[in-house]
């Protein structure tokens, strides 16, 4: 979501994401909590149940990048709070 200069870019965006077999789908519920850095998922099959996240964590990339980083570890912090199983 933050681009990136051309002389800068070496690898393109970056991106966060979760994978898992079609088959699972019954026991996978995707949360809608963090923000586009940050995705994650809740298992739930029979006596167990556990949370994924996946986070794209920001880079000291700019005059801003402490707050950023911060912000995303306080999103962090709250998932797992949230989900605390």
């Amino acid at each position: 979501m933050e681009p990136i200069s051309p002389k800068i870019r070496t690898r393109g965006f970056g991106g966060s994401g979760i994978l898992w077999r079609k088959s699972l789908d019954p026991f996978v519920t995707k949360l809608s909590d963090g923000c586009e850095r940050i995705c994650a998922i809740k298992i739930d099959c029979e006596d167990i149940s556990i949370c994924i996240i996946s986070a794209y964590m920001p880079t000291n990339n700019g005059n801003h990048s402490d707050d950023v980083y911060r912000k995303c570890l306080d999103e962090l912090s709250e998932i797992v709070a949230k989900y605390d199983l």
